[in-house]
């Protein structure tokens, strides 16, 4: 892209209406606000690639007030599985080329000050004590239930290795059994054709993707554990407010995967899910050797999304490619330097190549497995989706949006608007 915007990813929502992965999304203007939304999502199915341990009106309701998330307006339940959520932004999602000064370094920014202000948060304060450690025993059971195989089902349990339930084993857990998804699509050799580790190689290196949670300290950093471009909402190009800064961000949504960390490898966490995003094979082979405290957290973002990656490379939502080559190819290659299996050629035709190379392997290897199910529409989960052992209330009692003229310091919010 030009003007230097070739890390731009556009959103996958549209401002009037459009189709997620995983949701359907119809977004309304508000009448009495110049850049302000009411989103109506519907849940099509769940990724069983996501670690989800609590569930997002849970979140929401934990962040009421908080200027930069979304509020819930109305919850509608379909199935155990399925529900309509109405929710309101501040900002939209928009295809529209990035404001000019709009930088990775702006994003990251934007985004750390955000998390960190929610890091902040007194859980003690009254009107929160009780909600948090509800949250934090949902947490807890959840990823207990993750734990055990289910009768009757293929669903692949999370793996500890020996430590407890905590979100930091469960994250690293997770990339085993991602990297088994993958194998039983794929076979092991499938995966080496992609340059990834067999599962049972990359169960053994759990030691370089485990970060531990702090010692003695108790869960607190509610991490997001998804910011990404994608999960921001911008200030529209039509409005402008002189206090804005130049990127015009200003809000953080989609609170799917979010969970509570110990502070110290919560921050770890989320600095890992934003480099993951923002750096180049050579960039991450710089940081990876100056930081080995970053480096365990940095190498299981990766690997996690290696082996999810390669999986949604094949898989289809009602026609549309969930993943294009390309993508595939990128985060495989950082998977490669992350684990130290090779250098990467970064001349463009090289690259090429390996896209073109990558996207018959996903093609080829299909039929590699006949047990493996075929997708109808939009259901292109291999294993069952199981609900969250512990669910929020499926419908609370709709509140008015707060009006515009809130406030937190981390956030700039409309006070005067001039139209361009």
């Amino acid at each position: 892209m030009a003007d230097g915007f070739s890390w731009w990813k556009y959103p996958v929502i549209r401002p009037a209406s459009g189709q997620g992965m995983s949701n359907r999304v119809r977004t309304y203007r508000r009448e009495d606000h110049p850049d302000s939304y009411v989103v109506s999502r519907m849940t099509a199915f769940q990724d069983p690639y996501d670690l989800r341990v609590l569930d997002e009106v849970e979140v929401l309701d934990l962040l009421r007030g908080v200027d930069f998330t979304p509020d819930v307006l109305a919850v509608t339940p379909h199935s155990p599985l399925s529900r309509t959520l109405i929710v309101t932004y501040l900002g939209r999602l928009s295809d529209e080329p990035p404001p000019r000064h709009l930088t990775r370094e702006t994003v990251r920014d934007f985004a750390l000050r955000n998390l960190s202000a929610v890091a902040g948060t007194d859980w003690s304060a009254p009107g929160l004590r009780s909600a948090y450690r509800a949250a934090l025993e949902h947490q807890r059971a959840n990823i207990e239930a993750m734990c055990e195989q289910v009768p009757g089902s293929s669903v692949i349990p999370l793996e500890l290795n020996g430590h407890p339930p905590t979100m930091e084993a469960a994250a690293a857990a997770q990339v085993i059994r991602s990297a088994r998804y993958a194998e039983r699509r794929y076979g092991v050799d499938g995966l080496r054709s992609f340059g990834l580790l067999p599962a049972d190689r990359i169960a053994q290196e759990w030691d370089r993707f485990y970060t531990p949670p702090d010692r003695g300290a108790e869960p607190s950093r509610l991490v997001h554990r998804d910011a990404r471009l994608d999960n921001l909402t911008l200030r529209s190009a039509r409005t402008l407010d002189p206090t804005d800064p130049p990127e015009r961000l200003v809000g953080l949504i989609d609170w799917e995967l979010a969970g509570f960390m110990t502070p110290r490898s919560g921050l770890l966490h989320e600095l890992a899910v934003m480099d993951r995003h923002f750096r180049s094979p050579v960039e991450l082979e710089r940081l990876l050797a100056a930081s080995p405290e970053h480096a365990n957290a940095l190498r299981r973002e990766i690997a996690q999304s290696a082996y999810n990656d390669v999986l949604r490379g094949h898989e289809t939502v009602d026609g549309k490619r969930r993943l294009p080559a390309s993508a595939v190819t990128a985060t495989t290659e950082l998977f490669r330097v992350a684990f130290g299996l090779d250098r990467w050629d970064l001349r463009p035709h090289a690259r090429q190549r390996e896209t073109e190379r990558m996207a018959a392997e996903l093609s080829g290897r299909r039929a590699a497995y006949a047990d493996w199910p075929k997708s109808h529409g939009s259901q292109v989960a291999p294993y069952p989706a199981r609900p969250l052992a512990v669910r929020a209330p499926a419908r609370r009692p709709a509140h008015a949006p707060a009006g515009p003229g809130r406030s937190a310091e981390t956030v700039t919010v409309i006070d005067a608007v001039l139209h361009t």
